[in-house]
Order: structure tokens, then sequence, then C-alpha cells
């Protein structure tokens, strides 16, 4: 099967849903594009799985349980705390992370880091890689960059940190490989 966007969605969050936020899309299709608008990508959780999918029906037929709670045909809903309540508590964390993305001026901070990454070259070094540039990116940046910004952001106790994450897929036409490069944002407490 081809992987696309859509269907690799995952593979930004894949191992981190407890503590992934968001990321920024530094853009790099149809080429790398250091100056352009970055794009948020927000979390979006996995599909919920059930581990039945017998659905529970109590005697009189009607949508509670037999002491006039709510149910959602799988047990008795949480009057606590919703699905959707946890999502909107995620996007209010990663706003606010953006907000000091935007206050401590890190995106020319970040622009200046990758300017000083040596571009990969192609063409007995004529022209530039875009895809293989974007692949050495992301761990350097991890080592330096990123790393640095991760203890200011842990002294003042920002609630979360950073990482450069390379979100790729192959495609049907086209070049074969699309390498994104990812700013990942995640909660630390």
């Amino acid at each position: 099967m081809i992987s696309t966007r859509d269907n690799s969605e995952y593979k930004w969050q894949e191992g981190h849903y407890d503590t992934i936020l968001g990321a920024l899309e530094i853009p790099c299709d149809p080429e790398f594009r250091l100056y352009g608008d970055y794009r948020s990508r927000h979390f979006n959780p996995p599909p919920p799985t059930s581990s039945s999918d017998q659905q529970y029906e109590d005697d009189d037929g009607d949508d509670g349980d037999d002491d006039g709670n709510e149910t959602n045909g799988d047990g008795p809903v949480s009057p606590t705390i919703s699905h959707s309540q946890h999502i909107i508590s995620r996007q209010e964390e990663f706003d606010k992370a953006l907000q000091v993305w935007e206050e401590w001026n890190l995106r020319n901070q970040f622009i200046k880091a990758v300017e000083q990454i040596p571009k990969e070259t192609c063409c007995c070094g004529l022209l530039n890689d875009d895809d293989s540039t974007i692949k050495a990116l992301a761990p350097a940046l991890n080592k330096g960059w990123i790393k640095h910004i991760n203890k200011k952001l842990h002294a003042k106790q920002k609630g979360f940190k950073l990482d450069a994450f390379v979100w790729q897929w192959h495609n049907a036409t086209g070049k074969s490989e699309t390498n994104i490069l990812l700013i990942r944002f995640f909660k630390t407490t």
C-alpha cells in the first residue's frame, strides 16, 4: 500500500499519544521554504478501540441505566470528563506553547539554527538536495538548538518541550517520497 499524507497522519504522533500537544509544519513540499508560513498541526487522537463490539441495553429499553444515568451504549457516561473536554484542554496547552514560541521569538532562532547546518547537495555539489537536507536537519537540531531550548523551557517551567521530526510518506506518482520537517510540542507535566 502506498502511504500518503492522509493515511500517514498518525506517524508524527505515534507512540506519544499521551504527551503530544501538536506540531508546526515547516513548508517542504514542493521545496524547502524556511521563511514560509508554518502550519500548525493539532493532535488527532487515535480512534477508540473496544474490546467488545457488543452493545449493552438495559431491561426497560431506554438510553439510561436503571438509576436514571445516561449511557452511550458501552456503559455509563462519566459525568466528570468527556473525550471532547480532554481534546479542548490539550488544544489550550498547545495554544499556550505557541504563545511562548511567539514571545520568545523561537521562529527566528530556529531559522538561524537551520541556516548554520550545512545543506546536503547532489550532482557533485551543484544542486541542493532538499529531501536529504530535511533528513539531516532533524537529528542535528535535536542535538543542538532544540536541546538548548528545552533546557531553557524546563528552567522557566513552561510545561512543554520540543523536538524535530521528519514526517515521511511515499507517493504513488511524481517524486517517490515526501519529507516534511515538523517541530513537535510535548507536554512535560
